[in-house]
């Protein structure tokens, strides 16, 4: 059926010609060309090794192969044999390869998977092995050429001295940005070792500090997620407007946020210097945390969701009414509110001078934690998902049978449940003493 014909003196590579159309076969890597044998009842042939193209000067087109195969083999491997592995290669031959007796049956119809949209075919190929390309036949082309032409499908992520490096060095990141997309860069202080990276790299350490190397931002437009931490010499980080989701912790060299504006998730911890948050009213999803220099945040109304804590300065969160989900922790100069009524999603823990939340009513879902001033909750009987956590102060719970979704932990006032025998689901946590006998009738019932 088929004939060898030796084409390249300097390596002993083979091309197969079919004898009755004369046609050359070219056989490379890990290709299989036995599925049409079998399909007409032949005996199939499996070659394993890459054949190379004579040039016009004698030379091998290959690269980085001058070793000649062994003396000797000049026929296809046979199937079933059990020859050494190519010199270079650490990974053993897993079982199911293409080699050998033990190769499975390839697909029958593979034409299937070239007609899977590429927003879906990405994912799909993402869980394939490199036997499984091989496998697909034809499919695997398609594979091949898919992540050459769309890069975005390489996804990266980057920590310490990797991120460092990337922003550093442009060679770095021309190489990174061929081969696929950045999707998340990590550069925190307690990740970097300096020294390490020079050794890496091979270059003499220059930089002792990383307060002493001047730190390019606008080399991070187009990554979707990034965390920046305690990295003293950034002062302006406008070069970040662009960024999806951004962190930023202890950048006390920080005085200026208002360009972030466009963030779609931005959370700003323990940055000292800033005073001024007006301009993040637009930010969809917005944590402040340990910003002792804020006093006002009356323009973050419009900010879908809001976490502040800690935020010693802030007395007055009326404005913050029609904010959709709203946490509130740590702001002890904060003692009303009543204007939050509004909130659809509402959580207040550790508020020490709030001692009345009956005007919450009207909250769908309220969650008080470690509310130490407040002792009655019996207004809170409309609130359709009520959560209440070592409130110490509350010992009388029984108005609250009307809640639809209750949960109660660690309510060490709390003696008698048996009023909530008619809510819709309870959840009673660390309180064991507790008689739980009498909630017979409560539909969805949990005791942890």
């Amino acid at each position: 059926m088929y004939s060898k014909k030796k084409f390249s003196k300097s390596r002993k590579s083979y091309k197969y010609v079919k004898k009755s159309t004369g046609k050359k076969i070219h056989v490379k890597s890990a290709c299989v060309k036995s599925k049409s044998l079998r399909s007409k009842g032949q005996k199939p042939f499996i070659f394993m090794r890459k054949s190379s193209r004579k040039r016009k000067d004698g030379s091998s087109s290959r690269k980085g192969s001058s070793s000649p195969r062994r003396k000797g083999s000049s026929s296809p491997r046979r199937k079933g044999s059990s020859s050494p592995r190519r010199k270079g290669s650490s990974s053993p031959r897993r079982k199911g390869s293409l080699s050998g007796s033990s190769s499975p049956n390839l697909p029958v119809e593979t034409s299937h998977m070239n007609n899977i949209p590429d927003d879906l075919f990405g994912i799909v190929s993402g869980y394939l092995t490199n036997m499984d390309r091989i496998r697909f036949g034809n499919t695997g082309k398609r594979i091949d050429t898919f992540f050459t032409d769309n890069r975005k499908y390489r996804k990266y992520s980057l920590v310490g001295n990797e991120a460092l490096k990337y922003i550093m060095f442009k060679n770095i990141r021309n190489r990174i940005n061929r081969k696929g997309t950045v999707i998340y860069l990590s550069l925190h202080l307690r990740d970097l070792n300096l020294k390490q990276m020079y050794r890496d790299l091979n270059l003499e350490q220059e930089y002792i500090k990383i307060g002493d190397i001047d730190l390019d931002l606008n080399v991070l437009k187009g990554i979707p997620n990034v965390s920046i931490s305690d990295i003293v010499n950034i002062t302006d980080v406008s070069a970040l407007s662009s960024v999806h989701t951004l962190t930023l912790y202890s950048m006390h060299g920080v005085t200026d946020v208002s360009a972030l504006s466009k963030v779609h998730t931005l959370t700003l911890v323990g940055l000292d210097g800033v005073t001024d948050v007006s301009a993040l009213s637009k930010v969809h999803n917005l944590t402040l945390e340990g910003m002792h220099g804020v006093t006002d945040v009356s323009a973050l109304s419009k900010v879908h969701d809001l976490n502040l804590w800690d935020m010693e300065g802030v007395t007055d969160v009326s404005a913050l009414s029609k904010v959709h989900n709203l946490a509130l922790g740590g702001l002890s100069g904060v003692t009303d509110v009543s204007a939050l009524s509004k909130v659809h999603n509402l959580s207040l823990w550790d508020m020490e001078g709030v001692t009345d939340v009956s005007a919450l009513s009207k909250v769908h879902t309220l969650s008080l934690w470690d509310m130490r001033g407040v002792t009655d909750v019996s207004a809170l009987s409309k609130v359709h998902t009520l959560t209440l956590y070592n409130m110490r102060g509350v010992t009388d719970v029984s108005a609250l049978s009307e809640v639809h979704t209750l949960t109660l932990k660690d309510m060490e006032g709390v003696r008698d449940v048996s009023a909530l025998a008619n809510v819709h689901t309870l959840t009673i946590i660390d309180m064991p003493e507790i008689d739980t006998s009498v909630l017979t009738n409560v539909k969805n019932l949990t005791i942890e």
